[in-house]
This record gives C-alpha cells, sequence and structure tokens, in this order.
C-alpha cells in the first residue's frame, strides 16, 4: 500500500490513527483524521440591542456599511454544552425517584 491510498488530512490538529473496521470495510487504510473536520470559526456579532424606541429595540449593525433589511431575522449564537454540575445531577435523580415512588391513580 502506498501513500496515494491515504486521504490524510493536514491540519496541525487533525487526529490520525489506524480505523479498522473502517479499512477492512473500505479495502484500505482508513485515517481517523478523513472524518474529522478543523473546529468552526466563532461567529462574530452583526449588530447589538442599544436601546428600546416606542416599545421596540433599536438594533446598531456593528459594520456602519452594513444595511439589515427590514424583518432580518436575527439568532443566538448556540450555547456550548458544559453538563451537570454535581447539585444539578442530584436534582435529576430525586425528580426521578419521586415519579417512580409516585403511585398510580
Amino acid at each position: 500500500m502506498d501513500d496515494a491510498d491515504t486521504n490524510c488530512k493536514t491540519h496541525p490538529d487533525a487526529p490520525h490513527g489506524f480505523m479498522r473496521d473502517a479499512s477492512h470495510s473500505a479495502g484500505r487504510y482508513v485515517c481517523e483524521c478523513e472524518s474529522w473536520e478543523p473546529p468552526k470559526e466563532k461567529q462574530k456579532p452583526v449588530a447589538y440591542i442599544t436601546g428600546f424606541h416606542n416599545g421596540h429595540c433599536v438594533i446598531q449593525p456593528t459594520d456602519p456599511a452594513v444595511v439589515l433589511p427590514v424583518g432580518m431575522a436575527l439568532y443566538r449564537a448556540p450555547r456550548e454544552w458544559v453538563g451537570l454540575t454535581d447539585e444539578e445531577m442530584g436534582e435529576v435523580v430525586n425528580r426521578l425517584q419521586q415519579q417512580v415512588e409516585k403511585p398510580a391513580e
């Protein structure tokens, strides 16, 4: 098998390693990096809410040359999941136990 059979990515953070099942199915060496994607760039805000006027938000674009059309939808950036604290996990367990122990009506 020569290097032409591998599709390794050259990104410095790409993981490299032999994927046994995938290699067997493909009939060639399959590296972990083939299904890896580099992390996406963090998005920058396009506008800020600067106040309220007559009960409506006033939105100021971060770049004054950008025109935000009327009716344009603005979305909140998704939050990164950080897991539950021990306290939150305890609350979940307690609620589940209460549901299981609750007598049937």
